[in-house]
């Protein structure tokens, strides 16, 4: 059919839209800068080899179809998991694992090769993809973000619109099954050529902001404790197999909920400090427990030639979404703490307010209140700076004194309403003759305030299980 931008002024002959996007990007283009997305449920498309004797082979069988298909057109395709049931067989599984592999591709995608703009046509693929799609690559845009800091990504969405053809016209403009590339009757398909408008139908400029809403179901939903699930009722050996995943996971789990608690929550202070004194362990920990997922789940795939039917075992949980958002935000803080650490191994108040700004770009509550702190706190050290400030507690600084522990609700409650710059907890330590923003800070996070049962708690241990 023929493909028109939505604008008029270009139009192009193709069996599907993506032509005509690639146009879009100029003459010189890479496969980096082109991805096609399709499901494993082509495996039980006539037109396709069929499923094979492992699931390996079968997915590169896919995507040498789906070469051929493409008619010249660079791009680097990715074959993700779908569900269906026909005659020529039966793909069965979650079709939410398809979202959480697409969230899982498009961040590293993204991370190795960052886009200010990402153009995403749904025109084609079956009911919950295009849906499926566009949530995970605006997760992965906010997250990942674009090349420079600050800046805002951008997502466009593009859609043709909707054509039916007759039965006659459709035999003669679909596929020629020796010559993929041309019709099956070149000059009947010309005499009526559809046209369809490849509509901009959503455009969107994405930032850190447009994560926190997706924080707080993180950290609510009932499946966060969990990793990967059973699809359907698992024997002993598999319910064994993911009792002992999880046990192995649990510590990577923990260190992601507490990083995205601080993000949610607005603690940049204990944020930088988290990442500059755990970060690098925590990082190798979660990619650890991720890969290991992955490989769990692609493990436990079964291919049933004879009974033409591929079968997934396990599907993935919010847990693995909460790894990944968790690795990612850690990267980002790290990428700012490694251009700022120099010598030292502590973060700077200038570090904290660059995470700030690029965390909370759009967010004018905690942005907010991080600018109000650090002012202050600037107002305060440069009066001070004739004195030592050497590992010197904030309500020291502050004239404020420190009477005996609070209970963790009061806390837990001035921690958030000051932005995570409690004064019982943030030490500063400025180097000699230094500007103020590279004074350090040190966080005390032993017993820092009384729980329920009249114990002390430490900070982290707050904000996993009270927070």
């Amino acid at each position: 059919m023929e493909y028109l931008d939505d604008d008029g002024k270009k139009s192009v002959e193709s069996f599907t839209s993506l032509s005509l996007l690639v146009g879009r990007l100029g003459e010189e283009y890479s496969s980096d800068d082109v991805i096609v997305v399709v499901s494993d449920t082509l495996a039980v498309n006539h037109n396709v080899y069929g499923i094979l004797d492992s699931y390996d082979e079968t997915i590169d069988t896919i995507k040498k179809k789906v070469r051929e298909y493409m008619c010249g057109l660079e791009a680097d395709i990715h074959v993700l998991p779908g569900t269906i049931s026909k005659i020529d067989g039966r793909v069965v599984g979650k079709p939410r694992d398809f979202y959480y592999m697409m969230l899982y591709t498009m961040t590293n995608l993204l991370k190795k090769h960052p886009r200010k703009r990402v153009l995403l046509d749904t025109t084609h693929g079956v009911n919950y993809m295009p849906t499926l799609a566009y949530q995970a690559v605006k997760e992965a845009l906010s997250l990942v973000g674009p090349p420079t800091g600050n800046d805002d990504a951008k997502l466009e969405v593009y859609n043709s619109d909707p054509v039916s053809f007759n039965k006659e016209q459709g035999i003669a403009c679909s596929r020629n099954k020796n010559n993929p590339c041309s019709p099956n009757d070149l000059d009947h398909c010309k005499q009526s050529l559809y046209k369809g408008t490849v509509q901009n139908i959503l455009k969107e400029a994405i930032n850190y902001a447009s994560l926190i809403p997706y924080l707080e179901n993180l950290l609510l939903s009932n499946s966060a404790n969990k990793i990967v699930s059973p699809v359907g009722k698992p024997n002993d050996e598999l319910k064994e197999k993911i009792k002992s995943f999880h046990k192995e996971a649990m510590e990577a789990l923990q260190h992601a909920k507490i990083t995205i608690k601080l993000v949610r929550y607005g603690l940049v202070p204990e944020l930088a400090y988290y990442t500059a004194t755990r970060g690098e362990e925590t990082l190798r920990t979660i990619q650890d427990i991720v890969d290991k997922a992955v490989s769990f789940w692609k493990n436990e795939i079964r291919v049933l030639r004879e009974e033409k039917e591929i079968r997934r075992r396990l599907r993935f949980d919010e847990g693995f979404r909460i790894l990944i958002y968790a690795q990612i935000l850690l990267e980002r803080v790290m990428d700012v703490l490694k251009r700022d650490q120099e010598e030292y191994s502590l973060p700077s108040i200038s570090s904290i307010r660059i995470i700030s700004d690029r965390i909370y770009k759009g967010v004018l509550l905690f942005g907010t209140i991080q600018n109000r702190e650090i002012e202050k706190l600037n107002k305060k050290i440069d009066s001070s700076m004739s004195q030592s400030l050497s590992k010197t507690k904030l309500s020291l600084l502050y004239s404020i004194g420190s009477g005996s522990k609070d209970n963790c609700n009061k806390f837990v409650r001035d921690l958030i309403a000051h932005g995570g710059w409690h004064t019982d907890i943030i030490y500063i330590d400025c180097p000699e003759k230094s500007d103020w923003e590279k004074c350090r800070i040190i966080i005390h996070a032993e017993d820092v305030c009384i729980h329920d049962s009249n114990k002390n708690i430490d900070l982290w241990s707050l904000i996993e299980y009270k927070m």
